[in-house]
């Protein structure tokens, strides 16, 4: 029988519909690594933004796929001996064979580049297992429409659109991020510091299998013919499987990682330490320099960095002992470290005080007074692109460095208080 539902499924328009879900799958995990990178977590992002793309896709070929078949005289099914129900279901499943085999061919060229490429990391098991029971609702809802609706043209692109715009719905309306993660669209997004909250996942599985296969069942059955004591029980099962995957989505909130850092790190030592992530190693170099540069100009200052750690923004930044946090997502140019610079300098520097004053509400000179040391300290002049009046920023970039340090040093009291004015500065 296996051999036969290989064969029935790959002969299908399934089989088209599996390769385009292994093609999706591929180009948009890749298309989604930041620039200069190499994470398994940003190719897991993009493999999930991906479902909303291969969800309606599959829910249209599956529609076809179910109304063509509908259409064959039973006599031309290998199982023609075989009781109407169970030939249906058997095709059920020989469609979901090979769409399914499409997205376990995209996660294996994808395991395959990234070991080729040396990607950094490993993909959560129960991640992936979750964005593949997003499309196993997508061939339930488009096989049942299909079994429903018959063979007309409009049958398919019709199933893909409305499985679409269910998504696409489930977004844009005001629910809890627990409801909206009840419907089948991954959006989560992965990162090397958080730890993964499994329940939500499994949920999500329990969840989205269950509602497949109910789906199937009551589009080939009938309601009418549903009413015996062993489909009942099934159909109950189901349902109940169903609520407990809901649930566990609901009890977390469809919440998928906390933040965590691993503490995993590699680091340059000399007139600083600064450690990164392994999977961003190759910034350490510029990153370093970028600080070097940085304490050189605040020297003799509460703003001089002495051991950075990598972490993100408010999610698991918890640096250790003696060390403060430095922000770095993503490394396709010099801009990058000079923002994590920037970054750093704002997170330090005076602009907190500033912003639980109010100060910078009252003082248009003070703002921008605080902007032009900032983005000088950092080297990011993409901080003060904006400001009218760039003078001021001209004559701190243009001094030397000891010059610059001197001056940094005879006015940190301001700077720090945020009572700096445009008229301190040189």
């Amino acid at each position: 029988m296996l051999r036969i539902l290989v064969r029935v499924g790959f002969r299908g328009p399934a089989s088209a519909g599996g390769i385009a879900v292994a093609l999706l799958t591929v180009w948009l995990a890749i298309a989604a690594m930041a620039p200069g990178l190499r994470l398994w977590t940003d190719l897991v992002t993009g493999l999930s933004s991906a479902s909303l793309y291969t969800g309606p896709l599959v829910a249209g070929v599956t529609a076809f796929d179910a109304a063509r078949w509908s259409s064959f005289s039973r006599a031309r099914s290998p199982f023609s001996a075989q009781p109407v129900m169970i030939v249906r279901l058997v095709h059920a499943v020989s469609v979901a064979i090979p769409i399914i085999a499409g997205y376990v061919l995209g996660v294996g060229v994808l395991a395959i580049y990234a070991t080729v490429t040396n990607v950094y990391g490993n993909p959560y098991a129960p991640w992936l297992l979750a964005v593949g029971s997003a499309i196993v609702v997508a061939i339930g809802f488009g096989y049942s429409v299909g079994s429903v609706a018959g063979t007309y043209w409009f049958v398919p692109p019709a199933a893909a659109l409305a499985f679409y715009a269910v998504l696409v719905a489930s977004r844009s309306l005001r629910l809890s991020y627990g409801v909206i993660s009840l419907f089948p669209y991954v959006t989560n997004i992965d990162s090397i510091f958080v730890e993964y909250v499994t329940s939500t996942m499994i949920g999500e599985i329990v969840l989205w299998v269950s509602l497949a296969t109910l789906l199937i069942m009551l589009a080939q059955r009938g309601i009418r013919r549903i009413a015996t004591v062993r489909s009942i029980a099934l159909v109950a099962g189901l349902v109940a499987f169903a609520l407990i995957g809901g649930h566990l989505v609901l009890q977390s909130d469809g919440q998928y990682t906390v933040g965590h850092n691993p503490g995993d790190f590699v680091c340059k030592t000399g007139a600083l330490t600064v450690c990164l992530n392994p999977g961003y190693a190759q910034a350490l170099p510029e990153l370093y320099s970028q600080f070097r540069q940085l304490n050189m100009r605040t020297a003799g200052t509460a703003l001089v960095a002495h051991r950075l750690e990598q972490n993100v923004e408010g999610v698991g930044d918890d640096p250790g002992t003696g060390a403060r946090s430095v922000y770095l997502e993503q490394f396709g140019s010099r801009k990058d470290v000079e923002l994590a610079a920037y970054r750093y300098v704002t997170k330090y520097g005076a602009t907190p005080g500033c912003v639980s004053r109010g100060i910078e509400h009252e003082s248009q000179s003070t703002t921008e007074a605080i902007e032009d040391v900032n983005a000088w300290l950092s080297g990011f002049t993409d901080a003060v692109a904006g400001f009218s009046n760039l003078s001021h920023f001209g004559r701190l970039t243009s001094m030397a460095t000891h010059a610059g340090n001197v001056w940094f040093r005879a006015h940190q009291r301001e700077y720090f208080a945020c009572t700096l004015r445009l008229a301190d500065l040189p």
